[in-house]
């Protein structure tokens, strides 16, 4: 090692290598900083992803049209076309008799619709006399 290279370093002229900031490696903890906030973004979504994007209230699957319907994400159009087909409904029960509606996807969907009171009419059984 020369007296100049000697120097250097004692004034911290480090050619490169070493230390985070010198030699041009100041982008570093920027990409970290970007991979870290690009991580939180993905996992925020994936959480988000079954749920409804649109409506707030529950749906009422004896009234509500395709589009509504498919507001919830995790509903194929094939299994909204089975609900619609299958109307009416006289509970949020009674929906797993569409094709597609299962005890899994029926509990997935309780707590995003209803069946409006009265809307089972075509249900109800006269009482005996």
């Amino acid at each position: 090692m020369g007296i100049q290279e000697r120097d250097d370093m004692r004034r911290g002229r480090n050619k490169g290598g070493g230390h985070w900031k010198s030699g041009g490696h100041t982008w570093r903890p920027v990409v970290i900083l970007l991979a870290v906030l690009g991580l939180a973004l993905f996992v925020s979504q994936l959480r988000n992803s079954g749920s409804r994007s649109a409506a707030t209230s529950p749906i009422d699957v004896n009234h509500a049209s395709r589009n509504d319907l498919l507001q919830l994400s995790f509903l194929s159009e094939k299994v909204v076309d089975a609900i619609i087909t299958s109307r009416p409904y006289a509970s949020v029960d009674d929906v797993i008799r569409a094709y597609g509606v299962g005890p899994k996807t029926l509990e997935r969907l309780r707590p995003y619709i209803t069946v409006s009171p009265g809307s089972n009419t075509a249900l109800e059984r006269p009482s005996p006399p």
